[in-house]
């Protein structure tokens, strides 16, 4: 299932872009072969690889509940030379405060998507691994991840490992920014660092929330600002909910799909 029908790349135009719109994105799914599923999503410059993994176990913590449910949780971080200057490397208990903090969030917000009790026994790691830092690398690892998880979730099932589709809604997610008091969808890393305010937001299908953090960074913005950061976000994630429409029947309409050799 890696061919070029599988890809469906060139959703946005790249003449589409706009200060109220996001940044021309693709997905290459398989992008590496030895996790169960992968893609590499991108959006404007920046790349982030998303991959999942399957382990026929239970957390220590969630052992009371073998053969009842099953875990999902992800890990995040960048690559050294994914940034300038290069980014120093996390290693062992080294973990930064803030990589901590992303790494909940994507995992809180996927966890979403997934009714825990059809993967019994079972624990998803999805590794989120950012090669190109341009802005917006939490919420491209979300949107990676939600496509990952799509053609994860079809092998498990060919393989037999799970018998029922747990896939709920799909959830995309952006930031939304103030600058000099305009609203800046998807900002890349430029407009990011000087924005007054910053909001991420990850939508279900249905428009329903499933998380919002936002903080003023350099000034303080009023209610009346979060509802329009909210509709902002709302109407600039549509391509990216028709382009999971387009890629899951693609991926769900392969009988017997199972990971490429």
């Amino acid at each position: 299932m890696s061919g070029s029908g599988m890809n469906i790349e060139a959703i946005k135009d790249s003449n589409s872009s706009s200060a109220l719109s996001l940044r021309p994105f693709t997905f290459t799914l398989d992008y590496t072969p030895q996790a169960l599923s992968s893609v590499l999503v991108c959006f404007g410059n920046t790349r982030v690889i998303t991959a999942v993994s399957v382990a026929e176990e239970l957390p220590s913590w969630l052992k009371h509940k073998k053969g009842k449910t099953g875990w999902l949780t992800a890990e995040y971080t960048l690559i050294p030379s994914a940034t300038h200057p290069r980014h120093r490397r996390e290693r062992g208990t080294r973990i930064a405060g803030r990589t901590q903090e992303i790494q909940r969030l994507i995992s809180r917000t996927l966890r979403a998507m997934i009714d825990l009790s059809c993967i019994p026994n079972l624990t998803l790691t999805v590794d989120c691994d950012v090669i190109s830092a341009d802005g917006g690398t939490r919420t491209s690892s979300i949107n990676g991840a939600v496509v990952a998880l799509m053609l994860a979730v079809k092998r498990l099932m060919s393989s037999g490992k799970i018998q029922h589709n747990p896939l709920l809604e799909p959830i995309a997610a952006t930031s939304v920014a103030l600058i000099d008091g305009e609203f800046w969808v998807d900002p890349d890393y430029a407009h990011d660092l000087v924005a007054d305010a910053d909001v991420t937001v990850a939508l279900n299908a249905s428009r329903q929330i499933v998380e919002i953090q936002g903080a003023a960074e350099k000034k303080t913005y009023s209610k009346d600002d979060v509802i329009k950061l909210l509709d902002l976000a709302d109407s600039s994630l549509q391509p990216l909910f028709d382009y999971y429409v387009a890629i899951s029947e693609d991926i769900f309409s392969h009988e017997n799909e199972t990971k490429p050799s």
